[in-house]
């Protein structure tokens, strides 16, 4: 009895390519598995970093929402609105209500990893620089923590380094503004504004004792934020600024520097 050969049909065609892949993609599936659970804790902390940087980058306060006054008609009846506390991180003592930014409260806190927060933000968006580099640029409010003789309200610019961002601006510093008022003034400040025909641009408004004015913001090619006023005495000293708009005193060393460096804006 004879025995035949036994036949195979032919493998179909591509399969070697087709099996290639099958390997390729469970080695990929399997590195990708691996690096994820490796970098799942970073992974875990900076998506909220990066959620809520893109929501700062286009936030816009309502224009003319009062963020901080220390105006008694302004405490009564603001102090139980919503977004209005009487207490704020970085602000001393006394009496006043602050609408703080909760957009910028978040981020910081996603980027420290805690819910302590931070100074709050009287400006918080996206600006570009002249040369067409988009930073994130907050201002933040604060007072002296203990009781100040010349009852200042301090604005200090705060560039963002974001996640996926552009190189962080150099050691140079953006200076701070250092507000001096008289114990009797009253101060309103409002949420500040991005300039829409300057995009390096924004402005803060603000009223004394029910006179109006503005601060000028700009972002400069080297990454840093210089605030401006358009009316007052007005010094800059080693990057920061000194201003009265009242005519309250400033420091003795800043008074002397006033007859060569004041800057008077009438506009």
């Amino acid at each position: 009895m004879s025995t035949a050969a036994l036949e195979y049909a032919p493998l179909p065609r591509g399969h070697r390519i087709r099996r290639a892949r099958r390997i390729i993609f469970a080695v990929g599936f399997g590195v990708m598995l691996l690096v994820g659970i490796y970098y799942w804790p970073r992974i875990r902390r900076v998506a909220p970093q990066i959620y809520w940087e893109r929501k700062s980058l286009n936030y816009r306060a309502p224009g003319g929402k009062i963020f901080y006054s220390n105006d008694p008609q302004d405490v009564a009846k603001l102090r139980s609105s919503s977004g209005y506390t009487t207490w704020s991180r970085g602000l001393g003592p006394g009496v006043y209500v602050i609408a703080p930014n909760d957009s910028f409260q978040k981020m910081v806190n996603a980027q420290t990893g805690g819910t302590s927060g931070a100074a709050p933000a009287i400006f918080l968006h996206g600006r570009k620089t002249p040369s067409g580099v988009t930073h994130l640029v907050a201002v933040q409010f604060t007072t002296m923590a203990t009781a100040d003789p010349l009852n200042g309200r301090f604005l200090s610019p705060y560039v963002h380094q974001m996640v996926f961002g552009p190189n962080a601006p150099g050691s140079k510093r953006s200076g701070q503004l250092e507000m001096c008022l008289a114990p009797t003034d009253r101060v309103r400040f409002y949420d500040g504004q991005p300039d829409p025909a300057d995009q390096s641009a924004f402005t803060i408004d603000y009223d004394v004792n029910g006179r109006r004015g503005t601060i000028d913001g700009k972002l400069a090619n080297d990454g840093t934020v210089m605030l401006t006023p358009r009316t007052g005495r007005f010094v800059v000293l080693g990057g920061n600024g000194w201003w009265s708009p009242t005519g309250a005193p400033m420091p003795l060393g800043v008074e002397e520097m006033l007859p060569a460096a004041t800057t008077n804006r009438a506009r």
